[in-house]
């Protein structure tokens, strides 16, 4: 965020992975110089920010009227959680994975979550469930109606490169093998998951939007949490 999305992170043009970001900087300009608008698709990671969405910041080299729409994408955050916890721990492969450094990313990833949570539930967006999109045809038929695009292909597609697939299994396995919706089942014998969780369930303000957005989430936590 507020860095040139051409410069930095990872792109495809046409279905293509690109390798040098400035060749993709020139390749728009060019097009933009001409009055051709391609079909341009930005994604960022880690909530939205409001102020410095509303500031006309977020996007280096673009401004917010620049785009036709704009998208959140929220995930259930029992499913989040423990999808996060193995990420962190693959990139921090020479850390003990309940080392104080990879606890500290784990909390400071949830305060983001929360923020993320609070800023989709008050905004004017169109806002996705992940979840739900993975699960349901009609969800996903819903919500490309909402952004008024045709449906042309209601399939699942196929394993995405960028983060090296799966947190959970690579990309050693189809989307379609996935088990997206149960990831929380598997801090059920975790300790180490459960603190993050009891610690979560401790924040009112944190399961008060949960509820709202979720509404099994914060029974699932407290569950989780039991002795």
């Amino acid at each position: 965020m507020r860095r040139s999305p051409t410069r930095t992170g990872g792109y495809e043009v046409n279905g293509v992975l690109g390798t040098r970001p400035y060749h993709l900087k020139r390749q728009l300009e060019t097009a933009f110089e001409k009055g051709i608008s391609p079909f341009l698709l930005i994604s960022y990671e880690a909530g939205f920010p409001r102020k410095i969405y509303e500031s006309g910041e977020l996007t280096q080299g673009f401004k917010n009227s620049d785009f036709f729409t704009e998208v959140l994408i929220t995930r259930r955050f029992v499913n989040w959680l423990p999808s996060f916890i193995r990420l962190i721990r693959l990139i921090e492969r020479d850390t003990p994975p309940e080392a104080l450094g990879i606890s500290h990313h784990i909390t400071f990833e949830m305060n983001r979550y929360k923020a993320h949570l609070i800023e989709a539930a008050d905004s004017p967006h169109l806002v996705i469930c992940y979840d739900d999109w993975f699960a349901s045809e009609s969800y996903r038929c819903a919500r490309l109606a909402d952004l008024g695009l045709e449906v042309l292909d209601n399939t699942l597609g196929k394993m995405q490169r960028y983060g090296a697939g799966s947190s959970f299994s690579g990309m050693a396995i189809e989307v379609s093998e996935l088990d997206i919706a149960n990831r929380w089942k598997t801090m059920q014998q975790d300790p180490y998951a459960q603190t993050f969780l009891e610690l979560a369930r401790q924040d009112r303000d944190f399961m008060a939007v949960l509820s709202e957005s979720f509404p099994d989430d914060p029974d699932i936590v407290a569950r989780l949490c039991a002795p």
